[in-house]
């Protein structure tokens, strides 16, 4: 299998997934789109926790720690139609996988608020592997025969969206060329290590006055577990089990090789200076300040 053609298509030398209609189509609707006021961005790359923090924000953006039955998936520009994201209620949540050039022109008009998840860049991988194999439950000798092909198109731009170099590339260049614009960046092993502090952090950022205790109630439903019974129960149709698997932010040593763990410290030290985000896990597998 060539995981970085898996279900997506070339535009313009960038591969994306395949949409309800053409990305010569679609991509100019996402740019032209209408944002609101009070609209957040949530951009991330993907198995990153994406679903996690889409949750987060939306019970914030309400005021409720009960789950709404709007998913992300009503709300990604990535594969919803932009018709279908204007009719939506506010307040939004919009998500995107989208390198940074990418997203709506508005949101730099705008100021709009846009919070950017991150992972190591291991954990993505192997992630991404029992995503697309979604039957493969925890092979981790079918994974580690796959290494080779893997790593040979996991580091190049031939991954959908760039890859996760070129798409964290994206929010080094966005952040320069906007140094204006409202984002925040939360690392997945930060949520994972303390979500209450997250929650709290995300709400301050949002500009949303809540209590210790709502903050408290919004980290403990969206806890793995809880919140994947709940997107079965709300959402069975919509949201496949592949989406979540362990939620263990250090599952990937039980699969990564250590020729491959090293080949991410080389090229995570190649990227370091221009790429902040890549040097953030040399030789770790939590997120440290350079």
């Amino acid at each position: 299998m060539d995981y970085s053609k898996c279900r997506s298509v070339d535009h313009e030398g960038t591969r994306l997934p395949e949409a309800y209609e053409s990305l010569a189509v679609h991509l100019p609707k996402i740019k032209a789109m209408e944002i609101w006021d009070d609209d957040v961005m949530l951009c991330c790359y993907p198995k990153s926790g994406t679903h996690w923090l889409y949750r987060v924000l939306d019970m914030l953006q309400r005021g409720s720690s009960e789950y709404c039955e709007r998913n992300l998936e009503s709300t990604h520009l990535d594969i919803q139609r932009i018709e279908l994201i204007s009719e939506l209620a506010s307040p939004r949540v919009l998500a995107t996988h989208m390198p940074f050039d990418l997203l709506p022109q508005q949101i730099k008009d705008k100021r709009t608020k846009l919070v950017h998840v991150y992972r190591n860049p291991r954990a993505v991988l192997v992630s991404y592997y029992f995503m697309v194999n979604a039957f493969i439950v925890n092979d981790s000798q079918a994974f580690r025969n796959k290494a080779i092909e893997l790593e040979s198109d996991f580091f190049s731009e031939k991954m959908l969206y760039r890859g996760w170099f070129g798409y964290m590339d994206s929010i080094s260049t966005f952040q320069k060329d906007n140094p204006d614009q409202p984002i925040i960046h939360v690392s997945y092993e930060e949520m994972t290590m303390n979500p209450m502090a997250t929650v709290k952090k995300l709400a301050e950022f949002l500009e949303k006055t809540v209590t210790p205790v709502f903050c408290a109630q919004v980290a403990e439903a969206c806890g793995f577990k809880k919140q994947k019974q709940a997107e079965e129960s709300l959402n069975s149709e919509h949201v496949p089990l592949k989406f979540y698997r362990k939620g263990d932010m250090n599952d990937w040593k039980n699969h990564l090789t250590v020729a491959l763990d090293e080949k991410f410290d080389k090229i995570l030290l190649e990227r370091a200076k221009i790429c902040p985000f890549s040097a953030k896990y040399i030789g770790s597998s939590l997120p440290h300040d350079q």
